[in-house]
């Protein structure tokens, strides 16, 4: 008779313990679903010890039943709670935890029986449930350990986890994506999820289910629920987007150019710091997201290009906003002005620059995004019989200048040369001048030979023209060509 009013009262404490666990995890249908399998379970190792003990001869049967009524009742109840879950480990997790509930309870009936359930196996379910709970909080990088929420999550996580229930787990790949490490199934509804996304302080997930708005978390761990997509894994760092801009100037010549925008999502009047993770405002990333194009295609069959703030060269946001501005301010520019400005002092490339970064940050603001910067490379012409011909007038207008420098150096040495000439003429002959009134005319003839003498054999000698020559010759008295227009007269008297 104790016997089986202890059986009794420990198939009641299992219906009981597996109604509460049912619901802490899922509430009312969780606690309906586990105690009412629970049950199920129970009345075959109930059956087994109440036929074994009337039927087959006593106590010895009664066990034997009970025994074989636990395996079964294990077996129904770990495919019944598979059936019930569609976890793809909730049947072995099921039987596990039954069979594990009958080891405690058989070895504190034989070390005590009554007190041995009450000393020895009920303190070991509670601790090891209570143990399973704080483990859940060290296992998984809460922010807060003191949240009663997100503890329970995590013990849910890992019992889901467990039991093959569990919605994906992600976490951030190199390249600033959600890498799923750990499948899941985020529709299934009885005892399953949560799911998780693992981000570092330079990203944050978006979470949204399709069905309804998006939820902004912070960086660190995050819970997913159910009808959860994929989340969007947005970076705070700044981003430099890099991408080419074609154009038409104002003469339609087509130029292609590099332009360089460097943003970040909007921080507000924050500013980041050591030990935080990159400051943010939800508001911002939500316009982000909503200010997202779509290309729409002339082909219905072909979905429509996206283009969001992740994006690079080809499907990004920041490209797709700027590049029509680029244009724009190209289009008032002629390939002269571009690549050959008449002012040297003003450099188009500065202009545009300016220009853009003012007209761009001006757009991208209302889309939750700030732009720290900006700049254009090289204004290229895409024909290249164009950059040939810029060419060719580049050569002809360096050639003709080089030419006329040349010309100008010329006739300035030729200048200085004659003035140098005239002046040594006229220092001479003015010494000339001097010395005959006071030598005879002998005297002077020689001093006129000597003085050419002189000039013959001095280097300075391809400094004197011919006139100076000619006066030589006519102080000696030889017949000299008279030049018209360029005569000398000495006065010998």
């Amino acid at each position: 008779m104790e016997s089986a009013i202890t059986l009794l009262a420990v198939t009641g404490f299992a219906v009981v313990l597996a109604a509460v666990s049912g619901f802490l995890l899922e509430k009312w249908e969780g606690a309906a679903i586990l105690g009412g399998l629970v049950l199920l379970a129970s009345a075959f190792h109930l059956a087994g010890a109440f036929l074994g003990y009337y039927y087959l001869g006593g106590y010895l049967a009664a066990w034997v039943g009970l025994l074989m009524g636990i395996g079964l009742g294990g077996l129904i109840l770990a495919v019944s709670f598979r059936n019930a879950t569609q976890g793809k480990r909730a049947g072995s997790f099921a039987a596990g935890m039954w069979f594990g509930f009958w080891f405690l309870c058989f070895l504190g009936y034989a070390a005590g029986r009554w007190v041995g359930l009450l000393l020895l196996t009920v303190p070991a379910i509670f601790f090891f449930l209570w143990g399973l709970y704080r483990t859940s909080a060290r296992i998984l990088p809460l922010r807060d350990l003191r949240n009663t929420t997100a503890l329970r999550k995590a013990f849910r996580a890992l019992v889901t986890y467990s039991m093959g229930t569990n919605y994906p787990y992600y976490f951030v790949d190199e390249d600033s994506r959600p890498e799923k490490r750990v499948d899941g199934n985020p529709y299934l509804k009885i005892l399953a999820g949560p799911g998780l996304v693992c981000t570092d302080a330079n990203h944050i997930p978006y979470v949204t289910s399709g069905l309804r708005g998006g939820q902004v978390f912070e960086p660190g761990l995050t819970f997913t629920g159910i009808y959860d997509l994929e989340p969007r894994i947005i970076d705070l760092r700044p981003q430099l987007r890099a991408f080419p801009v074609e154009a038409l100037t104002k003469d339609g010549i087509p130029i292609k150019v590099t332009t360089f925008c460097p943003c970040r999502i909007d921080p507000g009047d924050e500013t980041p710091a050591l030990g935080r993770a990159f400051p943010f405002r939800p508001e911002a990333v939500h316009k982000v997201l909503a200010g997202e194009r779509v290309e729409r295609k002339t082909n219905e069959k072909e979905s429509g290009g996206r283009h969001d703030w992740m994006g690079g060269p080809q499907d990004g946001l920041v490209p797709l906003m700027a590049t029509p501005i680029v244009q724009d301010i190209i289009s008032r520019y002629t390939i002269d002005e571009l690549c050959e400005p008449h002012n040297p002092a003003r450099d188009p490339r500065v202009e545009i620059a300016a220009e853009m970064r003012k007209r761009v940050g001006e757009t991208l603001a209302p889309l939750g995004l700030k732009l720290i910067g900006g700049g254009i490379g090289n204004l290229v012409p895409e024909n290249d019989k164009i950059i040939e011909r810029r060419l060719e007038n580049w050569w002809t207008k360096w050639e003709g200048q080089i030419l006329e420098e040349i010309s100008e150096a010329q006739a300035t040495r030729m200048y200085i040369t004659k003035r140098a000439r005239a002046k040594v003429e006229a220092e001479i002959f003015d010494l000339f001048r001097r010395s005959t009134k006071k030598l005879d005319l002998a005297l002077a003839l020689r001093f006129v030979d000597t003085l050419g003498d002189i000039f013959a054999e001095s280097s300075q000698w391809p400094l004197l023209n011919d006139e100076l020559d000619a006066s030589l010759k006519r102080l000696r008295g030889e017949s000299v060509e008279e030049k018209k227009g360029n005569r000398l007269f000495l006065d010998l008297e």
